[in-house]
């Protein structure tokens, strides 16, 4: 029993360290959201390119020049991107107000075909037209808030640089100084497995999601098609709760233009396209190897974007396997609320993880 107390106390202890570290760390965030995320980035992004840089070194070049290639592809993706964001919030900044008006009309048409019907309409129509505005509103608000998002876009290649190059002497030096702490280097060599998986897998099938809705969209006729698939395509990094986000504008744009059966019509196309590559090809390609609960997703995708605004709501997701692996997962004392992060039942080794020592009631 005397052993048990302090051991609890520990724990408990540690808890309260993590809990105000965090608080402290959240702070830190809101303070300054555009350096987080500049800097975050471009740890995911030298994680996920560093198998390409060791692939090239195979085919016979120094590690020098193959980090300076994988760069500048990085740069040409992410000024193109740059370039797409500026051209796309020029053009929806111009048709966002003849869009909501065509949306008003189709809502008039319906206020009309309900009073004819003798349907009480007023709430309804004006329940609708409240909604509308407000999602034409914080579409405007968002275009109108890309200056810290190009921030970002333009010197994530210059930070991901350095961090590539610095990444074989980082990695010797961090096993050296962790060698006595394996639990820790673990957790490390984790977040790096599944960060790097999750953004290949992800761009893979996000490249096949956006490409196939740009295209559904552009043969239906709905305006901006190709904008709504980079944005699919963007938003496929958001798991759960990014195929609503990224729905809803194209549903909008083709209820505007052709009524509410072309609306209910993409938003089948979507969830046939979303669903047979997120639940049928990804498992497949991916397997369980990154299982965040939807939950945990939903509510950090929330979490991560009050604090770090779009780009940290993008991100979310890298930065929930942050906390989960190298946070909460690199100590014994809370590895239990790391595992109950996870998704779906738990694991034989969570299980022997989570359970009490033996001896310590004694």
């Amino acid at each position: 029993m005397n052993n048990v107390m302090p051991h609890r106390w520990a724990q408990l202890s540690r808890l309260i360290l993590v809990a105000g570290a965090m608080v402290l760390v959240f702070y830190g965030l809101m303070a300054y959201p555009s350096l987080w995320n500049l800097v975050f980035l471009s740890v995911v992004l030298s994680i996920a390119l560093a198998p390409a840089v060791k692939w090239l070194t195979k085919k016979g070049l120094s590690y020098s020049v193959a980090t300076i290639l994988m760069t500048l592809a990085l740069v040409i993706l992410l000024l193109a991107l740059g370039l797409f964001v500026i051209y796309s919030a020029e053009v929806l900044i111009k048709g966002l107000p003849d869009a909501q008006a065509k949306m008003q009309a189709q809502i008039a048409n319906i206020d009309a075909w309900l009073t004819a019907h003798n349907i009480t309409s007023s709430e309804i129509t004006s329940a609708m037209t409240k909604v509308v505005s407000a999602i034409f509103s914080e579409l405007a608000k968002g275009l109108s808030e890309i200056a810290p998002m190009l921030f970002v876009l333009v010197f994530t290649p210059l930070i991901t640089l350095f961090m590539l190059l610095e990444a074989p002497g980082f990695g010797m030096r961090l096993q050296k100084r962790l060698a006595s702490n394996p639990l820790a280097l673990d957790s490390l060599n984790r977040f790096a497995f599944h960060t790097r998986k999750y953004i290949w897998v992800t761009t893979l099938l996000g490249v096949l999601k956006g490409g196939t809705m740009t295209v559904a969209l552009a043969l239906l006729g709905i305006d901006y098609a190709l904008i709504w698939g980079v944005l699919y395509f963007i938003m496929n990094y958001v798991p759960y709760i990014g195929i609503i986000i990224a729905l809803i504008p194209p549903v909008l744009m083709a209820w505007g233009q052709y009524g509410p059966a072309y609306a209910l019509l993409v938003f089948i196309i979507y969830e046939i396209v979303d669903n047979t590559i997120s639940y049928i090809i990804m498992p497949r390609v991916m397997g369980e190897e990154v299982d965040v609960s939807m939950t945990v997703g939903i509510v950090t995708f929330f979490l991560f974007a009050w604090l770090l605004g779009p780009i940290g709501g993008i991100l979310s997701y890298p930065y929930t396997l942050a906390v989960k692996d190298v946070v909460l997962g690199s100590s014994e004392d809370t590895r239990w609320l790391a595992n109950l992060m996870n998704m779906g039942m738990p694991k034989p080794e969570e299980l022997a993880a989570d359970a009490p020592k033996s001896g310590g009631d004694s």
